[in-house]
């Protein structure tokens, strides 16, 4: 038998993908897994394409795809991925239908609404992400009955309201990224039970106000703690220096008062100290060398002793200052690679 060129294998390969999404009902009826990921499909999907029974995952990744979700779904769906694509519309409320689903991604599109609370009819969902959208209004509570839930993305959208006290109750949550919202309230952590798990926290670029729970030193799997660009007043914890995993603390761009806490200094696995943008005073603690420190726009705080005062020492210089936004995108990107680490979300447990 004769072996195709590459360029015969393409042609085929796109014809194939052309059958697929043309209007011809039924197509996939006998189709367990579909995966036309990282392709250049564009239109509309096919109203059926995830309806037939037989259907159990489909991935359409980085495609150019327009228009709704379509609203029927299969039953026997464990894993929906459509993110980078260009669709628009809401999520349909019948999605909570599909009972057995295990991971729904849906970032970077142009969906818009709420989030439907039938989400969380979804019992066994192990991974929410909606992030890079225009969805708008709260957070439904009830998101914080699924057990299950390991990773909840949804920043970078225009979410509101308070962040849902039920999600204190996700024992085994690892990922919380609800950065760049608009979400108002305090940080519904001050009674933490069972957030154990959890090693990235991502607040940055909201609305939420009030102090830091001294709570949030009981998050001691905690890798990345970002709580920048918000509106939370008083001191920092004291036991913030519990959090001995913590690799990255973020609090810059608050109205943060107070020292600097003594016991930053024991937190043998910090990278990253981002304190830039509050009303912190006094003496900042002395830490190893490898840690990138960045507290400009504290003019009451001192690195070093008291008689150490000299420019170079001294958090806010000029260099500094022009160096900070760059910290701010470099904290994003380290902020990302942490979380994919903690939930080892490898394509390869898509299947399980």
């Amino acid at each position: 038998m004769q072996s195709l060129s590459f360029e015969e294998y393409q042609n085929f390969y796109l014809m194939l993908i052309a059958i697929l999404f043309s209007a011809r009902p039924g197509i996939t009826k006998n189709i367990r897994m579909l995966d036309l990921s990282y392709n250049m499909l564009s239109g509309e999907m096919p109203s059926d394409l995830l309806s037939p029974d037989s259907l159990e995952s489909i991935d359409l990744t980085s495609n150019e795809l327009e228009g709704p979700i379509p609203g029927s779904f299969s039953q026997s769906l464990y894993s929906i991925r459509l993110g980078g694509n260009l669709l628009s519309g809401s999520i349909p409320e019948s999605i909570g239908n599909v009972i057995g689903l295990l991971h729904l991604v849906l970032d970077g599109n142009n969906l818009a609404g709420s989030i439907p609370w039938q989400l969380s009819k979804c019992k066994k969902l192990v991974l929410i992400d909606l992030s890079s959208n225009q969805l708008q209004g709260h957070v439904p509570s009830e998101l914080g009955n699924l057990e299950q839930l390991v990773a909840l993305k949804l920043h970078t959208n225009n979410l509101s309201g308070g962040i849902p006290s039920s999600f204190s109750g996700l024992k085994k949550l690892e990922i919380l990224d609800l950065r760049q919202n608009s979400f108002t309230g305090e940080l519904p952590f001050r009674v933490i039970t069972q957030l154990l798990k959890l090693c990235y926290l991502g607040l940055h670029g909201n609305k939420l106000n009030g102090a830091i729970p001294l709570s949030i030193s009981l998050l001691r799997s905690l890798t990345t703690l970002d709580l920048g660009n918000n509106e939370l007043t008083g001191a920092s914890p004291t036991s913030i220096g519990a959090l001995l995993q913590l690799e990255l603390l973020d609090l810059s761009q608050n109205n943060l008062s107070g020292q600097v806490p003594t016991s930053v200094a024991s937190m043998k696995s910090l990278m990253w100290l981002l304190l830039s943008d509050n009303h912190l005073s006094g003496l900042l603690p002395e830490l190893p060398k490898w840690v990138f420190v960045n507290v400009t726009g504290n003019p009451g705080l001192i690195q070093g002793t008291e008689d150490d005062n000299t420019s170079d020492n001294m958090k806010g210089s000029q260099d500094d200052f022009r160096s900070a936004e760059w910290v701010t995108a470099v904290s994003f990107v380290f902020g990302f690679i942490i979380s994919f680490y903690c939930a080892g979300f490898r394509k390869k447990n898509g299947s399980n």
